[in-house]
């Protein structure tokens, strides 16, 4: 009876194994999703550019034919983003459209190989695929310094930039690519007149440039220019700045200030913008020096003064305007006298 029993239960062991393996084996089709990406090898990649048709977006869905086996196999074979390089659609590397029929091209490819399973349909059937043969170019870099005057021709550095475009691209387009190393204007506040002044700038198309399709800067992205800015500054000699004296209202009915004979003008050269310095010189916003009293200097009776420098302007007094400054003046105290008025 045990005997019996053993029997029967290794046929049926051996049954089942029979079925499953006939069920592996088994012809059946089944449909799979993947995401499909047209790629480059990195080695290839500053050489050539694949674009696809806007119309797809990467999904498919692929109908494979084979053994259950085969068909599981083939869909860990994929995974779920199937990358396909253009030695794999053997195509010619030459600018152009192709169609790629998804189908052929994954029946092919090394990621099925002997699996025993075919691809026998995909959606989309054939998807629009663009060639773009890349080389690069080298670009003269050009210096853009906006708002200040230049003496000559800024330099930089390096003097070319490197550009990858399209091998297709004309003469003509390839000259009109311009690269700047611009300096902002952030860079600009403060820089001394007359003196070589560098500066480090980052490195773009312009903006011609950056409308053309594929063309894009290779090189590190940044650059020196160096540029003197145009002094603007000019110089005057004023012979006969006069010399005003400023006391309190209060103190002033009862004690009077008088001025050295000879020090009631006084000879000034001034430098500043040529703007400011040909207003002065020209009395439209005259310079005074100014003797300015407090109350406690009137009664302390003091015998000098330290002069301070302003512009009238619009009969007031006004500071020096900005950059204005006063480069030697033939004095810069003065000798007062300071006596108290005597009563009628």
């Amino acid at each position: 009876m045990a005997e019996r029993v053993k029997m029967i239960v290794i046929v049926t062991v051996v049954t089942a194994l029979v079925w499953l393996f006939a069920e592996g084996e088994s012809l059946t089709t089944r449909t799979e999703a993947v995401r499909v990406q047209f790629v480059v090898s990195e080695a290839n990649r500053g050489l050539l550019r694949v674009r696809v048709a806007d119309s797809f977006e990467g999904a498919a869905t692929l109908e494979l034919t084979g053994s259950q086996v085969g068909i599981e196999a083939a869909r860990r074979a994929l995974g779920t983003v199937v990358e396909l390089r253009p030695a794999e659609m053997s195509f010619p590397l030459v600018d152009g459209v192709y169609q790629v029929d998804l189908a052929s091209v994954l029946a092919n490819s090394d990621r099925l190989a002997g699996l025993g399973v075919k691809v026998t349909a995909a959606t989309p059937p054939r998807v629009a695929v663009e060639y773009v043969r890349l080389e690069t170019i080298d670009v003269a870099v050009r210096p853009v310094i906006s708002g200040l005057s230049i003496t000559g021709d800024p330099i930089v550095e390096p003097a070319q930039a490197t550009v990858r475009v399209p091998a297709s691209l004309s003469p003509s387009t390839r000259e009109a690519i311009s690269v700047l190393a611009t300096v902002p204007e952030s860079q600009l506040a403060g820089v001394a007149e007359g003196v070589q002044t560098s500066r480090s700038v980052a490195l773009t198309l312009d903006e011609f440039s950056r409308q053309l399709r594929d063309v894009e800067l290779v090189s590190n992205g940044r650059a020196t220019v160096q540029f003197t800015v145009e002094s603007t500054a000019a110089e005057a000699d004023l012979a006969s700045v006069p010399v005003w004296i400023v006391v309190p209202p209060s103190v002033s009915e009862q004690w009077s200030v008088e001025l050295a004979s000879n020090q009631t003008v006084v000879r000034v050269t001034i430098r500043g913008p040529r703007d400011a310095v040909s207003r002065i010189s020209s009395s439209e916003t005259p310079l005074i020096a100014v003797v300015s009293l407090d109350a406690s200097e009137m009664l302390n009776r003091v015998g000098t003064k330290e002069i301070s420098w302003f512009i009238r302007r619009d009969g007031q007094l006004s500071p020096l305007p900005r950059g204005v400054e006063i480069l030697s003046a033939e004095r810069t105290t003065v000798n007062l006298t300071i006596t108290e008025r005597v009563a009628p």
